[in-house]
């Protein structure tokens, strides 16, 4: 098998076997805080920029992109076990860049919401 098929393989298998907790919500919250609690505002914010950030590159469903890109920061900060980093803003931007290559390799892509 290709050594690339082999990765996607493990990617999407890891990526099954995550599920969203409390903890890691909670995690990231703070985490976009920065130890400040901003009472969800920081999230909030984050949150509209990335939608921002799918919506000017013609995705067709920004914030299912802003839920995958989420994820896979609480997915990351609890396997690095993360509580703080300078600049969480930069971190959320570059994990979209990825989901958004991801979305651009889906087929159905196109044909979603055209009809």
């Amino acid at each position: 098998m290709d050594e690339a098929l082999n990765q996607s393989i493990l990617l999407s298998q890891r990526q099954q076997r995550w599920t969203l907790t409390a903890d890691a919500l909670a995690r990231l919250l703070n985490w976009l805080d920065g130890g400040n609690d901003s009472q969800g505002q920081n999230y909030e914010e984050t949150r509209w920029r990335l939608a921002e950030y799918f919506e000017r590159r013609g995705c067709l469903s920004p914030d299912d992109l802003v839920d995958e890109t989420f994820n896979r920061v609480m997915k990351w900060l609890v396997e690095q076990n993360k509580d703080y980093d300078q600049e969480p803003l930069k971190i959320c931007y570059h994990t979209a860049r990825f989901v958004f290559q991801e979305y651009l390799r889906k087929p159905d892509r196109v044909s979603n919401g055209l009809d």
